[in-house]
């Protein structure tokens, strides 16, 4: 995969003063690689762990867009809009600003770094990192990470369309525990006006925000 890009990260000259945010950056790309850049219909699955799990606030990281990058700052409203629109959570932290967050806090980074590498290399939810994020994202319940597979235009039995699909999971902060995992794409066709991708995106996190735990 090229033109891997993790948005929150900032500019390269600042990585290198930052190690634990540059390695932040490294896990997000392996973590890209290995969910890939496609998806198929709507999929969402629940965990044993989802019960009584009834979260009011949640923070979305920032978007986990690999080739996608140029779409980065308008994924990253659009997640939490969508979530905000179900009226199901008292808080929801846009993308942006919780890379804010990251970028200011190197122990936020570095227990970032630390759950998702044992996530996502060995499938193992880091109790311990989980809580430390918690503490340092201000005590929320849950935090959710956002892979891109798709946004783009292009073509699909000679017609002309636009894709937005997003590979979604939702941590419990107190557990750590992976209590919810969707994946949806929308295709849409067009024939002369190319639709906006974000309003793509839009009806694509509208589908797996109805099946979130609240």
């Amino acid at each position: 995969m090229r033109g891997i890009l993790v948005p929150f990260i900032g500019n390269m000259a600042n990585i290198a003063k930052r190690p634990l945010i540059a390695h932040v950056a490294v896990v997000l790309m392996a973590v890209a690689m290995l969910y890939g850049c496609s998806t198929a219909n709507k999929y969402s699955k629940l965990t044993a762990d989802t019960k009584n799990f009834h979260p009011k606030s949640i923070v979305v990281l920032p978007a986990i867009v690999g080739e996608h990058g140029a779409g980065a700052d308008e994924i990253d409203g659009v997640v939490a809009a969508g979530l905000n629109k179900r009226g199901w959570y008292k808080k929801v932290v846009d993308g942006a600003a919780t890379r804010k967050q990251i970028e200011g806090s190197e122990e936020l980074a570095g227990a970032l770094a630390a759950y998702l590498q044992k996530l996502d290399m060995f499938g193992i939810a880091d109790n311990a990192a989980a809580r430390k994020i918690k503490k340092e994202l201000g005590g929320n319940d849950a935090f959710l990470i956002v892979n891109v597979t798709s946004w783009d235009y292009g073509r699909a039995g000679g017609n002309k369309v636009a894709k937005a699909g997003f590979s979604l999971r939702l941590v419990n902060l107190e557990t750590g525990a992976v209590v919810w995992i969707g994946r949806h794409e929308v295709v849409e066709e067009y024939t002369l006006f190319k639709p906006e991708l974000k309003d793509v995106a839009a009806d694509t996190i509208a589908v797996l925000a109805r099946e979130m735990p609240h």
